[in-house]
């Protein structure tokens, strides 16, 4: 993919995150006695602080500029984030929130593998700056 070329351990990576992000927000839900839907807006509301404590702390994340530490922080939370949101979009049965959680994870890792192979398509026939530029009207265009 345009991040580092695409590899399966990658995915099972993704999916192995994934798995115990979703399990610590649902068991810190039980904890607090609340429904895993409640859990899962508890977490978006707490990860979009989170976000924005870091980016009046550190600036603005571009890639190369600045603390490495933080960009690595911040990239992940906004990952998690995007996992929640997408789930909680799909919709708020709280029988299928799992289900929708697992769903959303198996999406991202084709999506990825996708992404790879427009990508290595695109850069066969173009320098890197279109290529990327290509690969990012791709994603605007192909849906998780």
């Amino acid at each position: 993919m345009p991040l580092c070329g695409f590899n399966p351990k990658m995915v099972e990576g993704i999916e192995t995150f994934s798995e115990g992000l979703f399990e610590a927000t649902i068991d810190r839900g039980h904890q607090n006695k609340v429904s895993d839907s409640s859990a899962v807006q508890t977490e978006l509301a707490e990860i979009k602080l989170f976000l924005q404590a870091l980016e009046e702390k550190f600036g603005r994340f571009d890639a190369g500029d600045g603390n490495s530490r933080a960009e690595i922080i911040y990239g992940i939370a906004l990952f998690a984030h995007g996992l929640f949101k997408s789930t909680m979009e799909q919709n708020n049965d709280e029988r299928l929130i799992a289900k929708d959680y697992d769903s959303t994870v198996q999406r991202v890792g084709r999506f990825l593998e996708q992404l790879e192979g427009e990508h290595q398509r695109l850069k066969k026939d173009n320098p890197p700056e279109v290529t990327m530029r290509k690969a990012a009207e791709w994603v605007s265009k192909n849906h998780l």
